[in-house]
């Protein structure tokens, strides 16, 4: 008996204990719960007919710029829609009404037009394998999403400002082979040729282009080099024929554009073409006119 008595003594402490146990986790869970009450945007919403407020919180009012009476009982989907107007048809709902927890960044729209992006975690409340409701915690993630944009396009321009130094470091470096090949020249011939073959490495993005040069008489432009494919111009030409000769500075000739046409250009169709003149103390020589 004994024995007994001290058994059911130690089962009725187990269980005592076990309620305990029970009672102190509830007691923290209902703490937590509370606090995420308080302090995140909480709202309890049913799913028939796009999600009626059954009850929300201060913070939840306040994020869209309604009052609590303003939003419990009404038609959720319809007071904070999305930026498309679509209010009925929300797949959040849907997925929430199937019974499937969620958490999402969504565009909505507040009481004053604004745009927020929220981060939404939402679960669904289901009883008897039916779902009665959903349990949603939302929080205004906008700034985090617009630093994120900004940051991405940072990089971005980085990116872009790299590749451009990259760019401009292999192209003096190409520059200064032709410099040096330049002074090793014996005569304006063999000149030219290095001219022709280093400047379709440096100018990479040119499919076609020509160096002219004045003639003795300095009254027209020869052809002295070309490189590339394609390039329309007449051979032989007075320095009226070019606007860049004309202005002393580089002119384009887009087609189609509203701007001057260079009247050397023979198939100014085919391409837009870039002219530059080339100066020397003062001098204009010639001029380096590229497909573009």
């Amino acid at each position: 008996m004994m024995l007994t008595v001290s058994a059911t003594g130690l089962i009725a402490a187990s269980a005592m204990t076990e309620r305990h146990r029970i009672a102190r986790q509830l007691r923290d869970r209902t703490s937590i719960l509370n606090l995420a009450h308080r302090e995140q945007s909480f709202r309890d919403c049913r799913p028939p007919s796009g999600r009626h407020g059954a009850t929300c919180n201060d913070a939840f009012a306040e994020m869209f710029l309604y009052k609590r009476e303003e939003i419990i009982g009404q038609v959720l989907d319809s007071l904070i829609p999305p930026p498309d107007g679509a209010s009925q048809s929300n797949p959040l709902s849907a997925r929430l009404t199937s019974g499937q927890p969620l958490h999402e960044i969504v565009h909505r729209v507040r009481k004053d037009g604004k745009i927020l992006d929220l981060e939404i975690h939402a679960v669904p409340i289901i009883l008897d394998g039916r779902t009665h409701g959903a349990y949603e915690i939302c929080q205004d993630v906008s700034e985090q999403v617009k630093a994120t944009i900004e940051a991405k396009e940072h990089a971005e321009s980085l990116n872009s400002l790299v590749t451009e130094l990259q760019l401009r470091a292999t192209q003096m470096t190409l520059l200064n082979e032709m410099g040096d090949l330049l002074q090793c020249c014996e005569n304006r011939q063999e000149a030219f040729g290095v001219v022709g073959k280093s400047a379709r490495k440096v100018f990479s993005a040119s499919t076609a282009g020509a160096l002219f040069v004045f003639n003795s008489s300095h009254n027209a432009a020869e052809a002295a080099a070309s490189w590339g494919g394609g390039y329309a111009s007449e051979q032989v030409f007075p320095s009226e024929a070019c606007w860049a000769l004309r202005r002393g500075q580089a002119h384009w000739s887009e087609h189609p554009g509203d701007g001057a046409m260079c009247p050397h250009l023979t198939d100014p169709v085919a391409a837009s073409y870039l002219c530059v003149p080339m100066v020397a103390r003062g001098e204009t020589l010639g001029i380096l006119p590229r497909a573009v």
